[in-house]
């Protein structure tokens, strides 16, 4: 039998609705994900240093996401913010796109 049945043999029988510990999960995956945030930031890696701009600029907006930012109005500003590469840039934002951090969409 593999752990994987042994779970869920043991999430039947303990009297634990199974939405309640999907709830559980899909929380401590997120405590991963801030966490493993929190390392890329104080690593100082593209990563980190894409997250700390991102929330400088949100919070300089007054958290109002349909406020301008002077000076970002292109990937290169915000790459050269950053300190990184538009590659890294580009790498970063598909992260926190696809972690559901982050949503955007480039404009012509």
């Amino acid at each position: 039998m593999t752990g994987h049945n042994i779970n869920q043999e043991h999430q039947q029988n303990s009297g634990v609705p199974k939405v309640c510990l999907e709830f559980i999960q899909k929380k401590v995956d997120h405590i991963n994900l801030m966490a493993n945030l929190l390392y890329e930031i104080k690593a100082g890696t593209p990563l980190g240093r894409v997250t700390v701009i991102l929330l400088n600029l949100y919070f300089s907006a007054d958290g109002n996401p349909a406020s301008e930012s002077p000076g970002v109005h292109s990937l290169p500003a915000l790459a050269g913010l950053a300190g990184v590469s538009e590659e890294d840039l580009q790498v970063a934002l598909y992260f926190l796109q696809q972690k559901g951090i982050l949503a955007y969409r480039l404009l012509p």
